[in-house]
Parts: structure tokens; sequence; C-alpha cells
């Protein structure tokens, strides 16, 4: 459904709205998370400096007064780190401020070409088409199959009256635009390998990931097997 016009009061905080980068360069033992928390500010910028040096962990910390403009904190502000899961903070915020609460994605399947009603067959291709819909996922539909998202698909255009298509099956994902699935300039290329940093698209079906089985033989010199699925993390 569109997004309600009359929505535009800009999003504001009453109180200090503080956004800490962390990047670590040596895994952190799991204790330190239920240390006693410093009781002031200045103790804990205090031990955050010995972390940084007896850790090496690296923090760019930027804490800013919105009412009055008067920064609070501030330690490496102007260090470029990756942000990782702290940008859901600011992609949340922005999407409430902009697009609102009833804000719902649009995925349309379609189809090009001529339907022959007797037969079922369309000779021409289904067209799937979305504007980043984040929710293409089983896990939003309760489902532990992975497929799910796609049976649903395959039941609408059975209802159609569709039976066979002669030609092929489309994503259209030109809604973000040319740049889509670039990784930014300043990613570690080992980071590409990972689940978590999925290549974003106007179409992410199961988050954009897939599973590779790979399973050797059970006789020496015979070759192994490989199979793919949708993801189902």
């Amino acid at each position: 459904m569109p997004v309600p016009a009359a929505r535009k009061r800009p999003l504001r905080f009453t109180v200090v709205f503080a956004i800490c980068f962390l990047a670590f360069e040596g895994a952190i033992a799991p204790a330190q998370c239920g240390d006693a928390e410093p009781k002031t500010i200045d103790a804990w910028l205090g031990r955050v400096r010995r972390e940084q040096t007896q850790q090496r962990h690296q923090w760019s910390v930027l804490v800013r007064d919105l009412e009055t403009g008067r920064t609070v904190l501030e330690l490496n502000p102007d260090q470029r780190l990756i942000p990782a899961s702290n940008r859901k903070l600011i992609t949340f915020a922005m999407a409430m401020d902009k697009l609102g609460p009833e804000f719902r994605f649009r995925t349309e399947l379609g189809s090009v070409g001529r339907f022959d009603d007797a037969s079922g067959v369309l000779n021409g291709s289904l067209v799937l088409r979305s504007n980043g819909d984040p929710t293409l996922s089983s896990r939003y539909l309760n489902q532990k199959n992975p497929v799910s998202v796609l049976r649903g698909w395959i039941a609408a255009v059975a209802g159609q009256g569709i039976r066979r298509v002669t030609g092929d099956f489309v994503i259209d994902a030109s809604a973000f635009g040319p740049r889509q699935g670039r990784y930014p300039a300043v990613w570690d290329p080992d980071h590409k390998q990972h689940a978590y940093a999925p290549l974003a698209t106007a179409v992410a079906l199961n988050k954009n990931l897939i599973r590779v089985s790979v399973r050797p033989s059970s006789s020496p010199g015979y070759m192994g097997s490989v199979r793919v699925y949708p993801s189902d993390e």
C-alpha cells in the first residue's frame, strides 16, 4: 500500500543519540560482557582507551546533543570503521522517518507474451519485480523450507490458468539502479565470503544466500556430490 502522504513530520530525539562504531582485531573474552559498567562517562572513556591499547580494539565514538548541537563525548570521531550491525539503528530510524510505519514493499509477478486460454500455455516469460522487500524469506512465513516463498508464486500463476511457460523466468532488479550489487571499496575482501555480507539488490530472495552441500564419495577415487539449495539461514 502507498506511503501516507500526510506524514511529513521529521523524526527527532529528546535524548542524546549516540552511535558507536567498533572494529575488533582480536577476540573478546566472554567475561567482558558481564563486567561492571563504569559509573561516569569519563570512567567509561578511560576503559575504552585501555582496551584500545591492551586488546587492539578500535573505537570511533561521537555523542552529540541534538537540541543544542553540543558535543558531549568524542573519541576518534573521524576514524572510518565498518559499522556492522550498528547500521541497523540508522536504517530503522531513516525508514520510520521517510517511509512511515504503514509502508509496504511491493513485489509483482507478471508476464510478457501471449497467453493461450485453451491450452494454458504462456508463449512468453514470467517477470518478477520488487523494490527491495527484505521479507522474501521463509522465516517471515513461519516456514522451514526455503522454497516456500516460491510455492506461493507458483500457486498464483497456476490460479491464472497458466500450465506451461515457453520463455524464461525474468527477475527485474532495476529498482535499486545500476550501482546495486557492488561492494563498497572500503570493505575487506575477506567479508565477501560470509553469510552476513550478501550483495544488496532490489530482489533479495532468502537474503540472497544459497547453501552449498559438498559430500565425498563413499569409495576412494569416485566423484563426490555437490548440491545447491536456497538458504534456510
